[in-house]
């Protein structure tokens, strides 16, 4: 196990976590509306590579792996459980992104997700599961199952941009 030390480090050195060098207090860091414009940018420009490299090593193992994933995104949603939604829908992402065998790529996805999703809590927390856009993820395992690269690209790309358009309206800053 890594020591808490080690591990605040890691957190602060991915921006998850800032730590105040008065008195050495953790906190998260706020999210303004740049920040937040800023962090969607750069996961438009990460993941949906991710998707598209996937792609070419996607099987049916995976496909079956992201059906199940899917459908408990589909449940946590049904059942207005935010919880269960961010660790499924973080499930489903990131099973496609690791097998893009793209290690420093799959990195800078894990630490824009450390970065944003306390502010998705926060948001999800307040709005609740029931008003999320559709997601796209029947769209990516359709792009995935036929190894469409540019259409498992356009699907995360998609399914990024309408997240960010509802975190976007529900109000960085706050």
């Amino acid at each position: 196990p890594m020591p808490v030390r080690d591990a605040v480090r890691r957190l602060a050195a991915e921006r998850a976590l800032a730590i105040n060098p008065a008195n050495k207090r953790l906190s998260v860091p706020s999210l303004t509306a740049d920040r937040l414009e800023q962090l969607s940018l750069a996961r438009l420009w990460v993941e949906p590579e991710l998707a598209a490299r996937a792609a070419k090593n996607a099987d049916t193992g995976l496909i079956r792996q992201l059906q199940a994933i899917d459908a408990d995104v589909d449940e946590a949603l049904r059942l207005g459980d935010v919880d269960r939604y961010m660790t499924a829908n973080h499930a489903f992402h990131f099973a496609i992104y690791e097998r893009a065998g793209a290690e420093v790529l799959l990195a800078m996805a894990g630490g824009l997700w450390l970065q944003i999703g306390p502010f998705m809590r926060v948001v999800f927390g307040r709005v609740g599961t029931g008003s999320l856009p559709a997601d796209r993820h029947a769209e990516a395992m359709d792009a995935l199952k036929a190894r469409d690269a540019e259409g498992a690209r356009r699907a995360i790309a998609a399914d990024l941009a309408e997240g960010a358009r509802f975190a976007d309206a529900s109000g960085a800053d706050e």
